[in-house]
């Protein structure tokens, strides 16, 4: 028997590059999925791709409101049940030098990641503490940990997260539902995204700052996904968990900065 037999787990974001691999540790580990997106269509082929592994999954379209989430959650408790996890991956980064970066691209990026966050935690959050029990998992990113020069709208908004974890956190463990929060390393997609800043001139470049020496991988991710929702972590919540190979701990994103040499020292300005 799997640990998670007759769970239903909703993730939502359905068409990020994290969703899949995420989508498949859930159901390996037996539970069902309810699988979510903004974009018609996206829910359900990968949910169809769940199907054609042998595994329970529906897909919904879903937009950013709570009018939206709260129809959704209501057509998936009345077709599937009540959800006892639920998984918030991101939505798509974006990297754009902070003076040239649109009001639209920055209220874009935030309702992606962190309004969307918010809503399908308070929802799905009011039935998880009505039932006594439930677990949150917020899917974040490394731009969330610290300043990284061109993502300033992703680095807000997960960052925000991050304190949205902490926050729900608090309030909600007393009633038995848990909130932690998952930070993937440097993926295949995401090197395409650094390769676009002056830090990270090559993949060369990106695989050396990374300790552990390679980049992470979905089997990664959905392992320590599956260790943060099963019930042997029943004491964990409010959790930041990292899995980026000690990419953070190490000088975060310059530790490898090739510009780092032609820098003044600090106070030499202007000498």
């Amino acid at each position: 028997m799997s640990e998670l037999d007759g769970q239903l787990a909703i993730l939502t974001q359905a068409g990020s590059h994290l969703a899949r691999p995420l989508a498949e540790a859930l159901a390996g580990s037996g539970a069902r999925l309810a699988l979510v997106d903004g974009e018609p269509g996206l829910a359900e082929a990968l949910a169809a791709t769940m199907r054609a592994l042998g595994w329970g999954a529906v897909g919904y379209a879903c937009g950013v409101s709570a009018i939206q989430v709260t129809a959704v959650l209501e057509a998936i408790v009345a077709a599937q049940g009540r959800p006892t996890i639920l998984v918030n991956c991101p939505g798509p980064l974006a990297v754009s030098p902070s003076a040239e970066t649109s009001e639209a691209e920055f209220r874009a990026a935030l309702d992606r990641c962190l309004v969307h966050a918010f809503l399908w935690c308070q929802a799905a959050g009011r039935l998880m503490q009505d039932a006594g029990s439930g677990v949150i998992v917020n899917v974040s990113g490394l731009p969330g940990m610290g300043g990284w020069p061109g993502w300033i709208a992703a680095s807000a908004a997960l960052g925000g997260l991050h304190n949205l974890t902490h926050t729900l956190a608090t309030e909600w463990s007393r009633y038995g539902v848990r909130i932690n929060c998952l930070v993937p390393g440097v993926t295949e997609p995401m090197v395409d995204l650094l390769l676009q800043t002056p830090e990270a001139p090559d993949r060369a470049t990106v695989l050396e700052r990374i300790p552990l020496g390679r980049l992470a991988t979905g089997q990664d991710l959905g392992k320590a996904l599956i260790y943060l929702v099963r019930p042997t972590a029943s004491y964990i919540s409010g959790e930041i968990l990292r899995v980026d190979g000690a990419w953070d701990v190490w000088g975060r994103y310059y530790a490898v900065d090739p510009h780092a040499g032609k820098r003044s020292p600090a106070g030499s300005a202007g000498r």
